[in-house]
């Protein structure tokens, strides 16, 4: 695989920040004073999507439609217990990403949620799950949509490469 120069890490940092087009990237790359045409940058998307550094995803706008989002780290009190919740939530409409925490926490589950209310339903059915230990909740965004105040500690930008510049 070749190395990745300053404009590939340019393109993938500006399609993860939800830019779809050639057209759309170029206009940006442009004004940085990156001057490529959006037949240059649409074939190094091209050749990116063939070596397998970037694949099409779909993202899903949940800000946009009501959505808030959070992460949920919880600490269980043992390796069984751990599965069962793993298990359990690797099931649950609201969790979109499950991974294995580190430090004070066994598992950390992103999600994203409607209204509150739901949010605290859910929040209770993992704390209740036996073998609990502890559980907190991190709000990331909590949606004006449904009559809360906005609360935006940043955007997380997962992946996102940074060239150091």
């Amino acid at each position: 695989m070749r190395d990745l120069d300053a404009i590939d890490i340019k393109i993938i940092n500006l399609l993860l920040e939800q830019y779809r087009s050639a057209d759309e990237i170029q206009k940006i790359m442009q004004l940085e004073g990156k001057p490529l045409s959006a037949r240059t940058i649409a074939h190094r998307i091209k050749q990116l999507q063939d070596e397998g550094v970037i694949t099409k995803t779909i993202r899903f706008n949940h800000h946009d439609v009501g959505y808030g989002r959070g992460l949920l780290l919880v600490k269980t009190v043992n390796q069984a217990a751990s599965d069962s919740v793993k298990e359990y939530l690797g099931t649950n409409e609201h969790v979109y990403e499950l991974s294995t925490g580190s430090g004070g926490f066994d598992i950390v589950a992103s999600y994203y949620i409607r209204e509150m209310g739901s949010r605290n339903i859910f929040v209770r059915s993992i704390r209740n799950f036996s073998g609990v230990e502890k559980l907190e909740t991190i709000d990331l965004e909590i949606s004006n949509q449904v009559g809360l105040a906005s609360t935006h500690f940043g955007k997380l930008r997962r992946g996102v490469l940074f060239d150091g510049r």
